[in-house]
């Protein structure tokens, strides 16, 4: 048998009563990745506690003792006392938590047990992603629970109203997670201000060369045309080229690639795969 339209598989939508029987379970986290995370900024404190300050909110940890202990780090940290096993086992016999994290000797393991740097990324990463999941979980069931109060209250809420909440409540969640940085849109498109006005100002120095052209800000291809479109080869901007079968795109990458890696005035190191 055939058919002139493709194959497409749709996606069935969850019957209510399955996603409410899932609420009882416990919500997404990983308690070795938390202590192999406070294990890590344990191991190297002057180096990973300024980024985690920045960048890993508390309510990251699933786990309370985790939780507060982490606060007191970030506490200690920020009031210079120095982080090594006695101070830390000391700051916690101060505020009353060192039983409820485990005791000395869990302080003692944290301690001895030391990351590689690739895990500690991996550690980080997992407890931002389970965190994450446990933040969109409490906006879909607060969404649940709107659409459930929809209409039982003394005003009349337009369905509207609920529906754009229910999409900032997830909207959000996006908002705390950028590359595995925590940054909103609105810090995102300040940043992406500053970068404009940067580009602004370096564009009105530019001085024009004999043939009274403007210099490019990216390294040139050997290709005037194709400056002229592209500004350039700049860090961090990928250029995709595309054309049918023959048209001549390996010809293309690989005049430029020639060109900047020995005709150039400025060669450099050029990876063609």
């Amino acid at each position: 048998m055939t058919t002139d339209r493709p194959f497409k598989l749709e996606r069935k939508p969850i019957p209510l009563a399955d996603l409410q029987s899932g609420v009882d379970r416990a919500p997404p986290h990983s308690l070795d990745s938390e202590s192999g995370y406070l294990s890590g900024l344990l191991c190297e404190p002057g180096i990973r506690l300024d980024d985690a300050t920045a960048n890993i909110p508390p309510d990251v940890f699933y786990s309370e003792p985790n939780r507060e202990f982490y606060i007191t780090l970030l506490s200690m940290w920020k009031n210079e006392i120095p982080i090594d096993i006695a101070t830390v086992t000391h700051r916690c016999r101060e505020l009353q938590i060192i039983d409820k994290i485990g005791g000395p000797g869990m302080i003692s393991q944290l301690f001895s047990f030391r990351p590689v740097g690739a895990h500690f990324d991996f550690f980080q990463k997992v407890i931002l992603d389970k965190w994450l999941l446990r933040e969109q979980l409490r906006a879909s069931l607060t969404a649940v629970h709107r659409c459930y109060q929809h209409g039982k209250g003394t005003e009349d809420v337009d369905v509207n109203d609920v529906l754009d909440e229910c999409e900032s409540l997830t909207r959000a969640v996006r908002d705390r997670s950028h590359a595995g940085r925590i940054q909103t849109i609105s810090e995102l498109c300040l940043a992406a201000q500053d970068s404009f006005e940067a580009q602004i100002v370096a564009a009105s120095n530019l001085t024009l060369d004999a043939d009274g052209r403007a210099p490019i800000p990216g390294l040139t291809t050997g290709i005037t045309a194709l400056d002229d479109m592209t500004l350039g080869l700049c860090e961090g901007h990928p250029w995709m080229i595309m054309a049918g079968t023959s048209d001549g795109k390996t010809a293309l990458a690989e005049q430029i690639s020639l060109f900047r890696a020995v005709e150039s005035s400025d060669p450099v190191p050029v990876c063609y795969y």
